[in-house]
């Protein structure tokens, strides 16, 4: 349930970035180049998560992933040029895989191996 209720609430988030961005008047390049900046952010901190998850507490992860992914946040909603809104979106990608990789594991490890199909 949060799992999907946390996909959900990005899919809203990342719908009014749409507006925000046009707002700034970015045109569709800029916009395909901010969405892809958040993959790719993604995809670069997929390493780093997946040791940090091993490294420290589930909770300790998924707490550091959400200040990166509001740092994120903070910065698209602050910044107006295209270089510092790319960097921030990169943010929202890296954290956001930190928390989502960190989550999974917390819920693997706190359900029973029977049950995990079902989740």
């Amino acid at each position: 349930m949060a799992s999907g209720l946390g996909s959900f609430g990005l899919g809203v988030a990342a719908f009014y970035l749409n507006f925000v961005y046009r707002a700034l008047s970015f045109d569709e390049i800029a916009i395909g180049a901010l969405a892809a900046a958040q993959a790719i952010g993604g995809v670069a901190a997929a390493w780093p998560a997946a040791r940090l998850a091993r490294s420290y507490s589930r909770r300790a992860a998924i707490l550091l992933g959400g200040v990166v992914t509001a740092a994120g946040i903070v910065g698209i909603l602050v910044f107006d040029p295209l270089l510092l809104q790319l960097a921030s979106a990169a943010l929202i990608g890296g954290g956001g895989i930190v928390v989502y990789s960190s989550g999974s594991a917390l819920l693997a490890d706190a359900t029973a191996s029977g049950d995990r199909p079902r989740r």
